[in-house]
C-alpha cells in the first residue's frame, strides 16, 4: 500500500495534552481511542535493511500481529501482512509484496531482533467547517529497550502528521504549530527506531561483510599489514557467535571469507613484509582452519541451492528429492556441532589469540623483511600490476583444448587480484578502481560457475551414493538426482562457452590501460 509522506516531529520534552491543545487551536479536533502497542524492529546481523533504507516492525495491537516494511524516516509502514517472525527468516512472511521486498533484501540471512518499544497513541483528526477530516496525525509516547534484556529508555513523544491530498494548508499550519511548540530542530532527523537504536547504545551499520580498511599512502607496509590483518580477526570473532549458534549459514561464510582473505594477504603482501618464520607458521594455522570449515560451507551451499534443483525438475519428479534434502539437512546439523566445537575449542582461541597479541604488541622493524618499511602504496601497487599480468597472461594460454584445471588455476589468481583490490581500495581513486573490479567480478563469475558446476555434479553424485548405502531409496530419488546433476553439467558447459568472451574483456586494451594507470605510474 502506499502511505502518503508523513511528516514525523520529536517532541520529547512536550506533554500529549500540550500537543493536543496545539492542534486544536487550527480548529475542530476529533480525538480516537488511545491505542497501545508492542513491537519490535528486526534487521540482518549485517544490517542489509537499513542499507536500503528500510526497517522491519513487528507489531502487536489491539487488531493483532502485524508484519510492516517501513521506509526512510516514515513511521507507519508502506507494505503490511498479518503475522509475525518466529525464526526470522523472510519465508515465514505469507506470500505477497511484503515477502517479494524484504527477499529481495534479506535473501538467506535470518532477521534479528533489534530493538523493543512499548508505545501509546493518540489518533487525532483536523476537521474543517464541514466536518470533512482535513489533517490526520498520531500523538505517540514510547519507551525502548532490547530485546535481550535491560532497562527501559524514554524516547518522549512524537507526533506524525498524515497530509490529507488537496489539503496542503492545514498540514503547513500544523508544522508552525508544532515547530513553535519545540523549537526548530523538531521535525525528526532520524526515525523512531533509529533513535531507539542508539538510546540503547546499538549503532546500525557497525558491521558490514564488505572489507573497509583504511590506509595512509605513506604508512610503511609492515604497519599496513598489521592493520589489515586486526581489521580480519575482527571479522572473525564477530561472526563466530552467529557461526556456533547456525543462525544462518552467512555467519559462517562471512567467518571462512575473513580465513581466505587472511590466507591471500600472508602469500600476497606479507613476503618480506612480516618475519618469515611468523608468514610460514601463520600460513598453516590458518590453512588448517580453512579446511575444518569446508564441509559445513558445501552443505550450506547445497541446501542454499535446493529450491533451485527442485524447481528445475519436471513436476513428477520433484517429491522424489525430498530424501536428498532430508540426508544434507541430517549432515547439515551433525557438521555443524563439529563447527561449533571448533569455534569454541581451544586450538582455534590459540590461534586467534597468539595472532592478536602479535599484531598488536610488534612493530615493523626492517630486519623484518626487505619491504617491511616500504610505503604501503608502492607495495600494493607492485603486487597488484604484477598479479594482473600473470592472470592476463594465464588467460590468452587457455584455450578450448585446456584442462579444467587450467581455468580452475585462473580463478585462483583471479580471487587473490580481487583481495588486493580490495585490501588497498582505499589508496586509489574510487571511481576508476569501481570499473576494474567490475571487469574482474564478471571473469570471476565465469570461472566460478565452472568450477563450482564441476564440484557440485560430481559431490550430487557421492551424495546419492551415500544415500543408497545409508538406506533403501526410491529410484525415482537416483534418477532426480541424476537429472539435477546433468544439468549442473550443461551449467558448466555454458560457463566455459562465455569465458573468452569474458577474458577478451578484462584483458581489454582499456581495462590493461587502467591497470596501468592505477598501478604502474
Amino acid at each position: 500500500m502506499n502511505q502518503p509522506r508523513q511528516h514525523v516531529y520529536n517532541c520529547e520534552s512536550i506533554s500529549p495534552e500540550r500537543a493536543v491543545d496545539a492542534l486544536r487551536r487550527l480548529g475542530s479536533l476529533q480525538t480516537g481511542a488511545t491505542e497501545s502497542f508492542e513491537r519490535t524492529y528486526f534487521d540482518s546481523f549485517d544490517w542489509r535493511l537499513f542499507d536500503a533504507g528500510k526497517a522491519l516492525a513487528v507489531s502487536r495491537g489491539a487488531a493483532g500481529w502485524e508484519i510492516g516494511l517501513i521506509e526512510g524516516e516514515s513511521a507507519l509502514p508502506a507494505l503490511t501482512a498479518a503475522g509475525r517472525l518466529k525464526s526470522g527468516f523472510a519465508s515465514e512472511i505469507q506470500p505477497g509484496e511484503l515477502r517479494r521486498a524484504v527477499e529481495a533484501i534479506i535473501d538467506v540471512r535470518r532477521m534479528l531482533p533489534r530493538l523493543s518499544v512499548s508505545s501509546t497513541v493518540l489518533p487525532v483528526a483536523l476537521l474543517d467547517r464541514e466536518g470533512k477530516t482535513i489533517l490526520r496525525a498520531r500523538i505517540e509516547q514510547a519507551v525502548c529497550r532490547r530485546p535481550e534484556g535491560g532497562s527501559a529508555v524514554p524516547l518522549g513523544l512524537s507526533v506524525i502528521l498524515l497530509p490529507v491530498r488537496g489539503y496542503k494548508k492545514p498540514l503547513r499550519k500544523a508544522q508552525d504549530a508544532l515547530t513553535a511548540l519545540a523549537g526548530d530542530a523538531a521535525e525528526a532527523a532520524a526515525s523512531l527506531w533509529i533513535r531507539g537504536l542508539r538510546a540503547v547504545g546499538r549503532q546500525p551499520g557497525d558491521y558490514s561483510s564488505k572489507l573497509s580498511v583504511r590506509f595512509d599512502a605513506t604508512m610503511c607496509a609492515g604497519a599496513a599489514s598489521r592493520r589489515l590483518h586486526l581489521s580480519l580477526l575482527d571479522t572473525m570473532e564477530r561472526n563466530g557467535d552467529g557461526a556456533v549458534r547456525n543462525l544462518d549459514s552467512e555467519f559462517l561464510h562471512d567467518f571462512r571469507v575473513a580465513i581466505r582473505r587472511t590466507r591471500s594477504a600472508l602469500r600476497q603482501v606479507d613476503k618480506d613484509v612480516l618475519p618469515a618464520d611468523i608468514v610460514a607458521a601463520r600460513r598453516a594455522d590458518f590453512r588448517w582452519l580453512g579446511r575444518q570449515t569446508n564441509r559445513m560451507r558445501d552443505l550450506d551451499v547445497y541446501l542454499i541451492a535446493f529450491p533451485g534443483y527442485r524447481a528445475g525438475l519436471p513436476g513428477e519428479y520433484r517429491p522424489a528429492l525430498d530424501p536428498f534434502h532430508d540426508h544434507l539437512v541430517k549432515q547439515s546439523r551433525s557438521e555443524g556441532r563439529r563447527i561449533a566445537a571448533l569455534i569454541k575449542g581451544a586450538r582455534y582461541r590459540e590461534i586467534r589469540d597468539r595472532w592478536r597479541r602479535y599484531l598488536i604488541e610488534t612493530a615493523p622493524r626492517p630486519e623484518d623483511g626487505e619491504n617491511a618499511m616500504l610505503p604501503v602504496r608502492d607495495l600494493a601497487s607492485a603486487r597488484i600490476s604484477k598479479l594482473h599480468r600473470r592472470m592476463v597472461k594465464a588467460g590468452w594460454a587457455i584455450d578450448d583444448s585446456s584442462p579444467a584445471e587450467a581455468l580452475h588455476n585462473l580463478r585462483i589468481v583471479g580471487k587473490e587480484l580481487r583481495y588486493l583490490l580490495e585490501f588497498f581500495s582505499s589508496l586509489y581513486p574510487e571511481h576508476v578502481l569501481t570499473e576494474l573490479v567490475r571487469a574482474l567480478k564478471k571473469l570471476q563469475t565465469v570461472l566460478g560457475d565452472f568450477q563450482d558446476s564441476e564440484i557440485q555434479s560430481l559431490a550430487i553424485r557421492d551424495f546419492a551414493r551415500e544415500l543408497a548405502e545409508a538406506e533403501p531409496v526410491p529410484v525415482e530419488t537416483q534418477m532426480a538426482m541424476g537429472m539435477v546433476a546433468d544439468t549442473i553439467l550443461r551449467r558448466r558447459a555454458a560457463a566455459r562457452g562465455a569465458f573468452h568472451h569474458r577474458l577478451a574483456r578484462f584483458a581489454s586494451p582499456e581495462v590493461s590501460a587502467n591497470f596501468r594507470f592505477l598501478f604502474e605510474a
